[in-house]
């Protein structure tokens, strides 16, 4: 069975970075060195968290008796000053930077020279130990402050009042214009007096005077809200879901119109609350994400694709990384669950198998001498974590095709059809995406 291990440690307590440690080492680096950059590359902890919690990367390794295997190589500080040495005729002896050092091939990293020369920093390892200073010219120039005319910001405020069709919230303004709106703070004293001058100018453009504004009445802004339900399928509307569909108005109007975002709901005959998902539900999301991605997602990730936001599953399992491992143990859970019900369909199977044999009623006419019966042992159906066991061991590819990743819609396939007596089992599942397996039919390739 391929398990599923998320990509970041539960907890940090000391056995469980020195295990980490030694998966690491012992799966991709026996009896070769391992540097921490080798060792960032395929764990689940960052090699500066181990650093740290035991003083070095060397105690580190010392502490899970890794260096007596050879993870890690003594240096003396004669080879590291012959590689500096080294770049300083590159550079014709004169002063060059840490960066300048890594670029042309430096073979150690910074925390490798500041543990070989007493903590000290790079302009005082060059001077200390090459007698190479630190040259420094600087250069002051003045840059002219060119103020901006009235006109010249109020047509600002015109281009991208035109652009969206409406008064520009003070965010929308800062994304569409030229310039920010500090310049308008400090010239009019805040955005919306600034707004307010603007229109007192500009009559086509219309502001209200008492706060309320961007143009609108609560009709529009009721006949908003239902759309936006309407559209997109929704249950319960919340703020987020909102600015996620695309609003055009800001929460700041809803709050101006009707005191708060509940009152507008209620006013626009819309639900009130969230009921909070179920963990299957949670899962099953969890799930079809990662493979629409075909890796483990972020917590960024799952609010941009999911449908639930990472703050439901941190509320609800105390954090992304417990969500993770919760959904794995349940994944697991199901492995059981369908085995047993493997077991169940097998046993139908047969007893339907047995009353085959049975007078058939008048009016049927199926020749049952020319039918081959096969017992099949398994349900055609894949279930879920089945299903992500055969994507997560093909790396969520297409094994005819190719395609990966998002847009690929992939599919557990039946190598042999399950029709010709092909068993839903591991080893006769390869992923494919839907225009393959589709394409495929019950031919066996």
């Amino acid at each position: 069975m391929n398990s599923f291990e998320p990509n970041k440690l539960l907890n940090y307590e000391d056995n469980s970075l020195l295990e980490e440690l030694k998966r690491v080492y012992f799966k991709y680096y026996n009896g070769l060195q391992m540097t921490t950059k080798q060792f960032d590359t395929y764990s689940r902890v960052s090699a500066s968290t181990v650093a740290k919690r035991f003083g070095s990367w060397f105690l580190a390794l010392e502490k899970g008796d890794l260096v007596k295997l050879g993870a890690i190589r003594n240096i003396t500080i004669s080879e590291i000053k012959k590689d500096i040495e080294r770049v300083i005729l590159l550079n014709k002896g004169e002063y060059f930077t840490i960066d300048f050092y890594r670029k042309n091939g430096g073979l150690y990293s910074e925390s490798t020279l500041k543990k070989y020369f007493e903590n000290k920093k790079w302009r005082e390892i060059l001077f200390d130990e090459f007698k190479i200073y630190q040259i420094r010219n600087v250069i002051v120039v003045e840059k002219e402050i060119k103020k901006k005319t009235e006109e010249q910001l109020f047509d600002e405020i015109k281009k991208v009042w035109n652009q969206i069709g409406r008064r520009p919230t003070y965010s929308e303004f800062r994304e569409k214009a030229s310039f920010g709106t500090k310049i308008y703070e400090k010239k009019y004293g805040s955005w919306t007096k600034a707004i307010e001058a603007f229109c007192m100018i500009n009559n086509n453009y219309q502001s209200s005077t008492n706060g309320i504004g961007f143009n609108t009445t609560k009709e529009l802004l009721i006949q908003e809200l239902q759309k936006i339900v309407q559209e997109n399928n929704l249950d319960i509307l919340n703020k987020g879901d909102y600015e996620k569909y695309g609003g055009k108005y800001t929460i700041q109007t809803f709050y101006n119109h009707f005191g708060s975002w509940k009152n507008a709901k209620i006013t626009a005959n819309l639900k009130i609350g969230r009921t909070a998902p179920e963990k299957d539900q949670l899962f099953d999301e969890l799930q079809r994400v990662w493979e629409e991605l075909g890796r483990q997602p972020t917590q960024d990730e799952i609010t941009k694709y999911s449908k639930y936001k990472y703050s439901t599953y941190k509320n609800i399992f105390g954090g992304w990384t417990k969500a993770i491992y919760a959904f794995i143990a349940d994944r697991k859970k199901e492995d059981i669950e369908e085995e047993l019900e493997e077991k169940e369909t097998a046993s139908i199977n047969i007893n339907q198998d047995q009353n085959t044999n049975k007078e058939q009623p008048i009016g049927c006419k199926i020749n049952l001498d020319n039918i081959k019966i096969i017992k099949m042992k398994t349900s055609r159906k894949v279930g879920n974590h089945l299903r992500f066991r055969v994507l997560n061991r093909d790396n969520f590819t297409c094994q005819y095709c190719g395609k990966k990743g998002e847009g690929a819609n992939l599919e557990a396939d039946h190598i042999i059809a399950y029709s010709k007596g092909g068993e839903t089992i591991l080893e006769n599942l390869t992923t494919a995406c839907w225009t393959c397996n589709n394409g495929k039919s019950n031919i066996t390739l």
